[in-house]
């Protein structure tokens, strides 16, 4: 080869390919390594990594025929394309692609009734339960040892039926009409508010705690006092769960097929009660997040609606089981995936699509499930066979 023709050779390198080309390359490689290492490697990957059209067509690609209600998100700046696709991806690793990797642990006979409730704290490092049996009990999920952290067997009267954490701080509620409040390391009880009738549901922020009553009132506390600081009965049956929408918004579900909204910064409603019902079913559970609501109702469906400006919109519904005798009796939703707990004994994990897409199912155990937690990669089920589960990768906490 004369000098001439060297002159003529090209050389072709990774940092010099034609955008077409890398991008067909990226496209056998999973959103993490894409955002986490290629990205960083040079100016010009960086650059082409960050143009949204890239993320939005991989999203579109994989679901050509459905809509993924988080979508409309991010047209805003409440959500990137970006992050969509890099939590989609990264939930479908975990419960698709490395499902057989997953450890589970059982923690059985510690409660000896129903485990309606449990929450994970600490990044999901901690795992609480509260059970019919009126006793509360913290997990090590790191270490995964058989024996609690902590077991309060006083810690109320009468069955526990939710909790709720924010901070350091965790709040049970029971059928002993008594909402507490906790803190966890280690466990102890701080203080107790007194409402008017059996608590069913509770949730909380900063500077605030809402209790939804059995006999259809819910109630407001500010946590550095014991005293309410507001009262109101949106509904004409017993409230089934609540959700806080940001810090400006209160919405409870109820058996009478409806769900109410009210503003917290002027202690009004926000419009009349939303139905969310097929075939008279009624609201078991809810979730907010991400401008979106999930609920799930006693005959297998799945509503959604958004929230927009304060605006609430339902979004649609959808049956998620043959058989609608069974109860969706948790959800919860995220960026990456939707996971919901049933009275089939089963917990699904579903794609953000709508309809909901299914990608995995957890079905190994003898009870009905009651509730359920999630903190990326650690599911803490509650069961009626007075059960706790924690499913979790391998390499969660290294």
């Amino acid at each position: 080869m004369n000098e001439s023709e060297n002159k003529n050779d090209i050389t072709i390198t990774l940092d010099t390919l034609p955008v077409e080309v890398f991008l067909h390359i990226c496209s056998y490689l999973d959103a993490k390594f894409l955002t986490d290492s290629v990205s960083f490697v040079c100016k010009r990957f960086n650059d082409i990594l960050n143009d949204p059209s890239i993320w939005k067509s991989r999203i579109n690609k994989r679901w050509p025929n459905r809509k993924l209600p988080l979508m409309d998100f991010c047209e805003s700046e409440s959500l990137t394309w970006t992050e969509l696709c890099y939590h989609i991806e990264s939930e479908l690793d975990i419960w698709k692609n490395k499902k057989h990797k997953l450890k589970r642990k059982v923690w059985k006979d510690k409660h000896y009734s129903c485990v309606d409730a449990v929450k994970l704290l600490n990044g999901g490092r901690i795992v609480v339960s509260g059970s019919r049996d009126r006793t509360l009990a913290l997990w090590d999920a790191v270490k995964g040892t058989d024996e609690p952290i902590a077991h309060c067997i006083t810690a109320h009267t009468g069955w526990i039926w939710d909790l709720a954490a924010h901070d350091d701080s965790l709040y049970s509620c029971s059928w002993d009409s008594s909402i507490k409040l906790w803190r966890y390391d280690p466990l102890r009880e701080i203080s107790t508010f007194i409402c008017t009738g059996s608590v069913l549901s509770v949730a909380c922020r900063s500077q605030l705690v809402a209790a939804g009553l059995f006999n259809t009132g819910i109630i407001l506390f500010d946590p550095r006092c014991q005293d309410s600081v507001g009262e109101y009965s949106p509904h004409r049956l017993a409230i089934t769960a609540l959700a806080l929408s940001g810090d400006n918004y209160l919405v409870s579900a109820s058996e009478d097929r409806t769900i109410a909204v009210w503003d917290l910064r002027t202690y009004k409603p926000v419009t009349n009660n939303i139905t969310v019902s097929c075939n008279k079913s009624f609201p078991m559970s809810m979730y907010y997040n991400n401008n979106l609501l999930y609920i799930g109702d006693n005959q297998s469906y799945l509503h959604i609606i958004s929230i927009n400006n304060g605006v609430f919109k339902k979004r649609g519904y959808f049956h998620l089981d043959a058989k609608p005798h069974h109860k969706l009796t948790s959800v919860w939703h995220g960026t990456g995936c939707i996971m919901v707990g049933s009275t089939d004994k089963s917990v699904k994990i579903y794609a953000p699509t709508q309809p909901p897409e299914l990608i995995s199912e957890l079905n190994e155990r003898t009870g009905e499930v009651a509730t359920i937690d999630y903190c990326s990669p650690v599911l803490a089920i509650g069961c009626t066979d007075n059960s706790i589960e924690v499913w979790q990768t391998e390499d969660a906490f290294c």
